[in-house]
């Protein structure tokens, strides 16, 4: 969940804990005093997930931003809402190329064309291929990749 009004109040949602008094609420904030150094990217596939306030000197004070501040070099998110189960599906081949150790950003490009190869209708489609988005840097020696 974006908050464009309280940036640091976004949060993602993850199962509750109830034994443990939690929500599953993990605010923008906690994530910044995180420390996720050993994750090379980190995946935002929920709606609006790259979205919140823009600044003129800082650019946009999103959730992917948060990850950066704990280490994560690499964020993938999403520029608009997206459909779970065609997101689900387009995010299926991606993570099982992730794990051989390919390149995010090529990655993300294969899956998109893939996906423009699959789909009959281009406009439907883009809904869901367009909508993601690599931020950060990729490569093992920080640069972007």
């Amino acid at each position: 969940m974006v908050r464009p009004d309280a940036p640091l109040r976004s949060y993602l949602l993850l199962a509750p804990d109830p034994a443990a008094n939690s929500s599953g609420e993990i605010t923008a904030r906690v994530l910044y005093d995180a420390n996720f150094k050993h994750t090379r990217l980190a995946i935002l596939s929920g709606c609006h997930t790259a979205g919140g306030e823009l600044s003129d000197t800082e650019g946009v004070s999103s959730l992917a931003r948060a990850l950066f501040g704990a280490g994560v070099p690499a964020v993938v998110a999403s520029l608009w809402a997206v459909d779970d189960e065609q997101t689900a599906e387009f995010f299926g081949a991606f993570h099982r190329q992730v794990v051989r150790g390919v390149d995010p950003t090529t990655l993300l490009r294969q899956a998109q064309l893939q996906w423009l190869k699959r789909h009959t209708n281009p406009w439907r489609s883009m809904s869901t291929w367009a909508a993601f988005e690599l931020f950060g840097a990729t490569s093992s020696n920080g640069r972007s990749g």
